[in-house]
């Protein structure tokens, strides 16, 4: 018997099955792997030899110490097949297996790079980059994937083998965002934009931009925007929240899911225009369109369409309404409407809010409905006052007398209060509808000829020039009257 060992950490026994013959028939090798999980079986100079026997192989196995994942059923085969051309895997061990890093998945684009779309024409779309990312409340941020223990494994010499546990990680916080009870997820606390640093995602509610041009493109924003400079032309911006821009708006396209703040005022070149749920306020307003929800405040609008559900008022040094047409739903107040020029100007007061709320068929069923719980209460009372008047001479005669006349004055005291209470919600279901007259024109310096005023159902063009006069739908007729003090104090607020 011949042993070979190779010292470059493959250990190699070779076997002469026919050591005392004159003739060598084969010589069989048994090969470990560096990593001691694999013991290889190869015969060599092996010409019309005899089978090999297994327990030759297994007693070698043995003798070299290998005692863990011996193939006994392959080893078998394989001498049995006398397919000795063939490596054969005598044993082998078990891998270990490493724990794995644990990891954040994103929910959002992680990287910052500008992504442009193509047009349906071929072209590149450089206005809507979309590099903002925003997320919704409740959004998902990211997801922690935790580190995994691991396991150990076993060598051919059953030896044990160490693994490796996985890097542990944290999930990350910031600004405006929780977690999930597990740890595992981390969600967005309010709309915003999401910024990411070296430990924390903060979702900011607010966006901040220098200018809206072509290096930012059109923003679309599910919180507030903040613009330090101007908005160009053929640009929009979007929020959920209010808009401010800290410079001027020309030809653009600004919406709001509440107020919109322009210091420098608008020049909507006949394009742009302003739509808020809330207030618009801008120090001017020119060719543009303007819709607002709430109230517009501005100190000159010129040649604008301009609707307001509430009121339009001009303040400041100029307060002129000049061209165009102002439309609202329950007041304009200016200083000035119109111009010298006679340039046709038109304001309206739209009434058709005004005319749901006095008609509404749903009002006028809950007025009925309180008016017949009041009367019922009321009948209630008069029968109450008749038995403590019948009562009044008899409670000092009867201890049952007396403590049923303190029950009829208990529940006296409670229908009182149920009545009172009946009566202040009809007063605030009247409050609703307001008075017709309550809608109105006011200008506080001078009407010119030219203007044409709508109120309702009725049409008034001015001839003459008016000045310090009001204009109210009286329900017949538009009556021009002279300014009150009380007009020039809800001017003032």
């Amino acid at each position: 018997m011949v042993d070979n060992n190779i010292s470059t950490g493959i250990d190699i026994k070779t076997e002469n099955t026919q050591e005392n013959s004159e003739e060598q028939k084969y010589i069989f090798n048994l090969i470990v792997s560096a990593n001691k999980l694999k013991v290889y079986l190869r015969v060599v100079f092996c010409e019309k030899c005899e089978n090999i026997k297994a327990e030759e192989v297994f007693d070698k196995l043995k003798e070299m110490g290998i005692s863990f994942g011996i193939k006994e059923h392959d080893i078998k085969v394989y001498c049995k097949s006398g397919e000795y051309f063939k490596e054969l895997v005598a044993a082998e061990g078990i891998a270990p297996v490493h724990g794995t890093d644990a990891r954040l998945e994103y929910n959002f684009k992680i990287d910052e790079s500008v992504e442009f779309k193509e047009k349906e024409d071929g072209t590149v779309d450089f206005k809507n980059i979309n590099n903002i990312r925003s997320v919704a409340k409740d959004g998902l941020l990211c997801t922690l994937i935790p580190a995994t223990e691991g396991e150990a494994g076993k060598d051919v010499y059953g030896n044990e083998i160490p693994y490796n546990k996985g890097k542990t990680l944290e999930l990350p916080a910031g600004k405006n965002t929780y977690r999930s009870e597990d740890n595992l997820k981390l969600f967005a606390a309010a709309d915003g934009a999401i910024y990411v640093n070296v430990k924390n995602i903060d979702v900011n509610t607010v966006y901040t931009v220098k200018n809206v041009d072509q290096t930012t493109g059109n923003i679309d924003f599910l919180g507030s925007v903040i613009v330090q400079g101007d908005v160009r032309a053929g640009y929009s911006v979007k929020a959920k929240d209010d808009i401010v821009v800290k410079g001027i708006v020309e030809g653009a396209i600004l919406e709001s899911g509440k107020d919109i703040l322009i210091s420098n005022g608008m020049n909507g070149r006949d394009v742009g225009s302003l739509t808020a749920q809330g207030n618009i306020t801008s120090k001017y307003l020119e060719n543009a369109t303007i819709k607002a929800g709430k109230n517009v405040f501005s100190d000159a609008i010129i040649n604008c369409n301009v609707f307001a559900g509430e009121n339009i008022i001009l303040k400041g040094s100029r307060g002129v309404i000049i061209g165009g047409e102002c439309v609202a739903g329950e007041s304009i107040r200016a200083k000035t409407i119109g111009t010298k020029n006679n340039i046709q100007t038109k304001i309206e007061i739209d009434l058709e809010r005004y005319m749901e709320m006095h008609n509404s068929q749903k009002n006028q069923n809950l007025m009925k409905k309180l008016k017949a719980e009041i009367e019922i209460r009321e009948k209630e009372l008069s029968e109450i006052n008749d038995k403590l008047n019948y009562l009044a001479p008899f409670i000092k005669k009867s201890p049952a007398n007396e403590k049923l006349y303190k029950l009829l004055i208990l529940k006296k005291a409670e229908i009182n209060k149920s009545i009172n209470d009946l009566k202040t919600s009809m007063l605030e279901v009247d409050n609703d509808n307001k008075k017709i007259t309550d809608h109105k024109i006011i200008c506080s310096g001078i009407m010119y000829a030219n203007t044409r005023v709508v109120i309702g159902w009725l049409r008034y063009t001015v001839r003459d020039d008016l000045s310090y006069t009001k204009l109210y739908n009286d329900g017949s007729e538009i009556q021009l009257s002279p300014l009150l003090p009380s007009d020039l104090d809800m001017e003032a607020r």
